[in-house]
C-alpha cells in the first residue's frame, strides 16, 4: 500500500510540470525504425544479444547500439537506437553522456530531436551496486542549469535510458557527490532511487481517482515530417480492473490522447482472449489486426509485445488471430513466442 501511494505522489509530483510544457513537430529517413525482437528457441532461449550496463558485449568492435531517451519536436520523450564510439568500457556511461546537449549525438540524432541533459553538464562518475541493481549517477553543477518545463522529462530520459540495461533497475542521481533529494529547479522528488514506475509521457488524470487508479505503459506511433517512423512510451492512468493484460490492450486499441500521437490498431480490433503461463502472455485478436495481405503490420506487432512486457505481463508474447498461430508480420511467421526487442526506433543503423 506504501508502494502505491508512493508510485500516486511521483506520477502527480511532475504531472502539472508536464502538462504545462509545450509540443511541436519533426524530421529524417529510414524504413519503420524498429528493430525485430529476438525469436525464441523452443526452450525459451531468446536468439539475440543483451548487453548490460558495463558494455561486456562490446569487445567485438568499436561501436555499440545504444537507445538514448531524447526529446522530439513534439516535447515527447522519445527513444531512439544509435551506435555510439566504445572509448570507454562503461557503455552505460557513455551513453549518458550522448544523451548532454551540445554533445556529438545533437548533430546525428533524427532532425528536431534534441539531447535534455544541460549543456556543458560532465558525468563525473557512475557506480552500479550490482546485488541492489542500483546506478549511482554524479553530474558537474552545470546539470542544475535546465527549464523548468523539462525537469520531469529530463528525469524520465535518464531513467528510462540506463533501466534498460537489464543489469539496472534503480537509478540514484548526484551533483559533485552531494545526493539530490529533490530536482533543482523544480523540486521533483528523488528521496527513493528513481526506477520506471515514475512513468514516462504522463497523459492527463483530469476526472480520474488516483487512489484506486492503476498506471499503464503503451506504446504509439510518431512520425518526422521526413518519414522517420518511431515508436513513443506513454502512461496512462485507468481504473484498476482485475484482467490488466486484457484492460492494457484494450487502451492500446483505444489509442493515445497527446498530440502527434496515433493508434497502431484500428478501433475494430477486438481481443477475443488473452492467457498467461509462467513468462509467456498469450493474445488472440480477430481479423481487423491484420492488414488488407493478412499480416500483421510491423509497428503493430512491436507495439503489442513492448506494451505487454512493459507492464510486466510476460517476457514473452505469443500473437494468435482468430485462434491461429500462423500469423505473419511483414514475411517473418510469428509461429513461435516472441521476446522483448533489446533496442527500438533505430536510426541510421
Amino acid at each position: 500500500m506504501r508502494k502505491r501511494r508512493r508510485l500516486i505522489k511521483l506520477l502527480a509530483a511532475g504531472l502539472i510540470a508536464f502538462l504545462l510544457a509545450g509540443c511541436g513537430s519533426d524530421k529524417p529517413s529510414d524504413p519503420l525504425s524498429i528493430d525485430p525482437p529476438p525469436f525464441t528457441d523452443p526452450t525459451g532461449d531468446v536468439l539475440g544479444a543483451h548487453w548490460d550496463a558495463h558494455g561486456d558485449d562490446a569487445s567485438s568492435g568499436t561501436t555499440a547500439p545504444v537507445t538514448l531517451y531524447v526529446k522530439d519536436q513534439k516535447g515527447l520523450v522519445a527513444p531512439v537506437t544509435m551506435k555510439i564510439p566504445m572509448t570507454t568500457p562503461d557503455i552505460a556511461q557513455r551513453a549518458l553522456e550522448y544523451m548532454i546537449e551540445g554533445s556529438t549525438s545533437s548533430k546525428q540524432l533524427p532532425d528536431g530531436f534534441i539531447p535534455l541533459i544541460p549543456e556543458g553538464t560532465r558525468v563525473l562518475g557512475m557506480d552500479i551496486v550490482e546485488a541492489e541493481k542500483l546506478a549511482i549517477v554524479d553530474f558537474s553543477p552545470e546539470f542544475a542549469e535546465y527549464d523548468a518545463k523539462d525537469e520531469r522529462r529530463i528525469v524520465e530520459a535518464i531513467t528510462w535510458m540506463l533501466t534498460g540495461f537489464p543489469t539496472i533497475d534503480r537509478v540514484k542521481l548526484r551533483i559533485n557527490g552531494e545526493p539530490l533529494h529533490e530536482m533543482p529547479v523544480a523540486g521533483f522528488p528523488l528521496q527513493e532511487p528513481l526506477t520506471r514506475e515514475i512513468g514516462i509521457n504522463l497523459e492527463s488524470v483530469s476526472g480520474m481517482n488516483l487512489a484506486s487508479a492503476l498506471p499503464v505503459t503503451l506504446y504509439f506511433k510518431s512520425e518526422t515530417s521526413d518519414g522517420f517512423e518511431y515508436l513513443v512510451p506513454v502512461t496512462r492512468m485507468i481504473e484498476r480492473r482485475a484482467d490488466k493484460a486484457e484492460a492494457v490492450l484494450q487502451e492500446l486499441i483505444e489509442g493515445p490522447e497527446l498530440r502527434g500521437l496515433y493508434a497502431v490498431l484500428s478501433p475494430d480490433v477486438k481481443v477475443l482472449g488473452v492467457s498467461a503461463s509462467d513468462d509467456l502472455i498469450t493474445v488472440d485478436f480477430n481479423d481487423y489486426v491484420l492488414d488488407p495481405e493478412f499480416r500483421i503490420l510491423e509497428d503493430s506487432m512491436q507495439s503489442i509485445i513492448l506494451t505487454l512486457t512493459e507492464n510486466g505481463l510476460g517476457e514473452r508474447v505469443q500473437i494468435k488471430v482468430n485462434g491461429n498461430a500462423e500469423v505473419l508480420s511483414g514475411n517473418q511467421p510469428l509461429t513461435q513466442p516472441v521476446s522483448r526487442p533489446d533496442h527500438i526506433n533505430l536510426y541510421n543503423l
